[in-house]
């Protein structure tokens, strides 16, 4: 947070640490994204609104456009350029560089696109001021050619011109439902990405025909392409994102958002593909993090126990999972086709009985050939991976047990209780390590442990909000 007015554009920087972000109060604000605390002071010259940034390929200079028809040039250390740009006769909405770093685009309400040199702001003669015909030059993208730039029109417009002669080569694409506000190239130059309406689109950047349409429940202002995973992400009005998936068109999860529901302006990917980052009327950026699978959805988790299910574990076929719940039981579960593998697993005992004690927590053993079952009798249960119980029950915790944690080596099974007491036991016959004894920890119920790597200590969080490592 910091910005007073809305944020249309940001860029990540080159060293993976830093976003500098441009606003319509006119100011550009520097931030580490790790902490989310802003860098020094806001870069100031008061001027005009800011509607566009866009970063050098070489990440050292930031170029800016305002409302005024300027284009400034900034390094990422908040220190601009003597020489201001000018030509433009109204608001810059769009900028672009070329993938070499020698050229920069500018797009303009006035409906123009200056092509410009880097090093001095000069129009490119030979391609003079490009006269799209689109009202509102609204967005720009270079394609990673460099031979070719597409431009996106407040008349519903897209066109695809050549860099190097302003020649119009595709287009106009028409009848896009809204002005198009976002426009982006495939890695490989042969699809162009757009947004306006609901919609986004992808054509053919060779012949302009729509080859699929992603369509959202409002609005779409921008669209950003994951540079490592076949991933499109979109958002709009709403404040809600979605991933889409380039080669499947199918969604990638589910769609997630603010809680302000603000409209989001500008949406962008990290270089390294691991931070999504999105700004828009509330002023601030909001960054999310996605693992290797951009946050895909495997499978909804899967319905059968009757009761709460407090642990589970992953078995080492990678193919099943094992969970438990309070209705006692375990069962087992194909991770592939969410459905459950065989009945479900009952204690012999419980049997006996008539009734099931709760189970609290589950551990598999480092072999991955034996699961620890914690009750809330206090007894301590073990299972192959088949659902075969041992014929041996441990005892000798007076209350619930809450955690389990086998030792590397496989050797030892540690059972935090709500007794208050730890127990390391041989793992083939379950006696207590008799110069450990029970460990009484004084931290009330003992609801978590775990065995360091190496072996030689264990930790445990208590309910009286403590932590403690032991040997």
């Amino acid at each position: 947070r910091g910005h007073k007015n809305n944020i249309w554009s940001f860029v990540f920087l080159h060293d993976n640490i830093h976003i500098v972000s441009g606003s319509l109060d006119g100011t550009m604000r520097k931030w580490n994204y790790d902490t989310g605390l802003l860098v020094g002071q806001p870069w100031e010259r008061k001027k005009g609104r800011i509607y566009a940034l866009a970063l050098s390929p070489d990440g050292k200079t930031i170029s800016c456009g305002r409302d005024n028809g300027s284009v400034e040039m900034w390094n990422t250390d908040g220190e601009m350029s003597e020489d201001i740009w000018t030509s433009h006769s109204s608001w810059v909405f769009a900028l672009s560089w070329s993938p070499s770093g020698g050229h920069i685009a500018s797009g303009s309400s006035d409906g123009t696109i200056l092509i410009r040199k880097a090093g001095n702001g000069e129009v490119e003669p030979e391609v003079g001021p490009i006269k799209t015909q689109q009202g509102e030059v609204r967005s720009l993208a270079y394609s990673h050619s460099g031979d070719r730039i597409a431009s996106g029109g407040y008349n519903r417009t897209i066109c695809i011109w050549n860099t190097n002669t302003g020649e119009l080569l595709v287009g106009p694409i028409k009848d896009l439902g809204s002005w198009v506000e976002s426009v982006v190239w495939s890695l490989d130059d042969s699809k162009l990405y757009s947004t306006s309406d609901k919609f986004a689109r992808v054509f053919d950047s060779t012949s302009g025909t729509e080859l699929h349409r992603f369509e959202h429940d409002s609005f779409t202002y921008s669209v950003a392409l994951s540079p490592k995973r076949n991933a499109l992400a979109c958002a709009g009005f709403e404040g809600v994102v979605h991933l889409w998936g380039t080669e499947s068109h199918q969604p990638l999860g589910l769609p997630f958002s603010r809680k302000n529901s603000q409209t989001l302006r500008c949406l962008s990917f990290s270089r390294d593909g691991r931070y999504l980052a999105c700004s828009g009327h509330d002023n601030k950026i909001t960054l999310w993090m996605w693992d290797c699978q951009v946050g895909h959805l495997i499978g909804e988790l899967w319905k059968g126990h009757e009761d709460e299910i407090w642990s589970f574990v992953f078995l080492h076929d990678n193919v099943h999972i094992v969970s438990s719940d309070q209705d006692g039981t375990m069962r087992k579960w194909d991770c592939d086709t969410g459905l459950l593998v065989g009945e479900p697993w009952a204690s012999k005992r419980d049997r006996w009985k008539g009734k099931r004690d709760r189970i609290n927590a589950l551990a598999l053993s480092p072999d991955g050939k034996t699961i620890s079952c914690g009750r809330s009798n206090g007894s301590v249960e073990m299972w192959n991976t088949d659902g075969e119980m041992s014929e041996d029950i441990w005892t000798g915790h007076s209350s619930s047990v809450r955690t389990l944690s086998w030792s590397p080596s496989g050797g030892h099974i540690a059972s935090g209780s709500s007794d208050g007491t730890i127990l390391i036991r041989k793992a083939g016959n379950g006696e207590v390590v008799s110069n450990v004894g029970p460990i009484k920890t004084q931290q009330g119920r003992v609801y978590s442990l775990a065995y360091s790597h190496l072996g030689d200590r264990i930790a445990s969080g208590g309910d009286n909000k403590t932590i403690c490592i032991w040997n």
